[in-house]
């Protein structure tokens, strides 16, 4: 007997070995092609950023690899249901190319502007889908570097709106007016 076998106990059966070796050879081809993708499941020629059929696409954002999830994550067809799983992935990088998405959504904005990481925030705040609303919060964040790059957005959208002729009504609203440097 190895250090790796214990005796155990399965259905009721007494059994001597180790485990997850039985329960992989139990559980046969089906258990080893089930496995998430890994980044040798993507083909050294596979290009993460053409043409690809729906199940690929998800398939390859459960991949192990980060890159591999940011690359999926940064595709105009990434299905909403993709991005609001990656909006929650351990890895900033796979966060920021979701806050750099072309369709996020107020939904997936309150999640990332609550981030910690300034990689994902400045992301966030260089998506030119990104409202006002949320620039304005972002203007009043702990983080010096994302609260500055907020403000100075807001000053510059008020200087174009004052610049165009459209006069006050188009300033921003008092409530952010005091944000801006």
């Amino acid at each position: 007997m190895s250090d790796r076998e214990v005796k155990y106990s399965l259905n009721g059966e007494e059994l001597m070995g180790t485990p997850l070796e039985d329960l992989m050879a139990m559980a046969g081809a089906d258990f080893r092609d089930s496995r998430v993708p890994t980044v040798q499941d993507v083909a050294p020629d596979e290009d993460l950023t053409g043409e690809m059929a729906p199940e690929r696409v998800v398939e390859l954002a459960g991949s192990q690899d980060a890159s591999v999830r940011a690359a999926i994550a940064q595709r105009h067809d990434c299905p909403l249901g993709v991005l609001t799983t990656l909006v929650h992935d351990s890895r900033a990088e796979v966060r920021a190319a979701v806050a750099a998405h072309p369709r996020l959504g107020g939904a997936l904005t309150a999640v990332l502007e609550a981030d910690k990481d300034s990689l994902v925030l400045h992301a966030l705040l260089d998506n030119p889908v990104l409202d006002i609303g949320a620039i304005g919060r972002l203007s009043g964040h702990r983080n010096d570097a994302v609260r500055d790059k907020a403000s100075r957005m807001l000053y510059a959208m008020q200087e174009r709106a004052n610049g165009t002729g459209f006069g006050a009504d188009a300033s921003l609203p008092p409530e952010l007016r005091d944000r801006v440097v």
